[in-house]
């Protein structure tokens, strides 16, 4: 345990407070765009720090949806951006949104309570300086969502990270 945290916290890999972190279909996707009706389709241009923004979302079959099952969103994932201009944005996928998929951006999913206390965290400089010194590539630089998972952070008791993650939502 670091002696910068506070007492009863730990510094842990993401991926021991996930049931799963994972990235979104990567490949081609355009050709499975639907016209204003199927499954919404997050990319990398709906995260913003702390928010997801539906203002040009895409939509995709609901076939697509069904044979794309390891880039399907629940409510309270964890979405970083792993390439491009925003690289690094991070935002916690709000839980009325319904069935989604996304595309080329890394998910994590905490166990319960400890969601928006990571997006709080991934989102104050420090945690998108972690996030941001694990890019790699030469041409374009990317989010490696092995590197992601094995990425410390700071981890609070429980009753704490859902403190800290009702207080962060106030502040947005």
């Amino acid at each position: 345990m670091s002696s910068n945290l506070p007492t009863g916290w730990s510094q842990q890999p993401l991926e021991n407070l996930c049931k799963r972190v994972s990235v979104g279909h990567v490949g081609e996707t355009s050709s499975f765009f639907t016209e204003c009706s199927g499954i919404p389709f997050i990319r990398s241009q709906n995260v913003r720090p702390n928010k997801v923004d539906l203002t040009d979302i895409k939509y995709i079959t609901r076939d697509f949806h069904e044979k794309s099952k390891k880039s399907q969103l629940r409510g309270g994932d964890l979405l970083i951006v792993r390439v491009g201009q925003n690289r690094g944005d991070c935002a916690v996928l709000p839980e009325e949104l319904g069935e989604l998929n996304c595309a080329n951006i890394v998910f994590a999913r905490p166990e319960r309570g400890y969601s928006h206390f990571l997006g709080a965290y991934f989102n104050t400089p420090k945690g998108r300086d972690s996030l941001l010194a694990i890019s790699s590539g030469s041409a374009q630089l990317v989010l490696n969502t092995k590197s992601i998972a094995k990425l410390s952070v700071p981890v609070p008791p429980l009753s704490e990270a859902k403190m800290i993650g009702v207080l962060s939502q106030r502040f947005d």
